[in-house]
């Protein structure tokens, strides 16, 4: 992952909603959970660091143009069905979970506010 003044050098669909890069959205997410981005990008199947992996990826996909096969590449090389699969399980979540929902909603006003 290489983001040189926030310059996305990851490839894009169209031009982004955001000028923040996946580097500086990945860096600010794991700021708002307290953990670092390799800790994130780990393949750990512990419920906390898969919950924060789906959500940031949620944000990421939601909030600009990347896709799911540059977002994985970001997660130390998750598959784009695996990618689309979190996003998938993040709204599920958000859906029927108040409290993961409201996790959610902070997240996004942590890292595009």
């Amino acid at each position: 992952m290489k983001c040189i003044e926030c310059v996305c050098v990851l490839p894009v669909k169209k031009v982004m909603k955001t000028h923040l890069c996946l580097q500086k959205i990945s860096e600010k997410a794991c700021l708002f959970f307290d953990m670092s981005v390799d800790e994130v990008a780990i393949r750990n199947k512990k419920t906390a660091y898969v919950e924060r992996r789906q959500m940031i990826m949620r944000a990421i996909k939601q909030n600009t143009k990347y896709t799911f096969k540059s977002i994985g590449k970001t997660f130390g090389g998750l598959d784009h069905t695996t990618v689309m699969h979190s996003v998938k399980k993040c709204i599920d979540k958000c859906d029927t979970e108040p409290h993961f929902n409201n996790t959610y909603n902070n997240l996004l006003s942590f890292i595009f506010d």
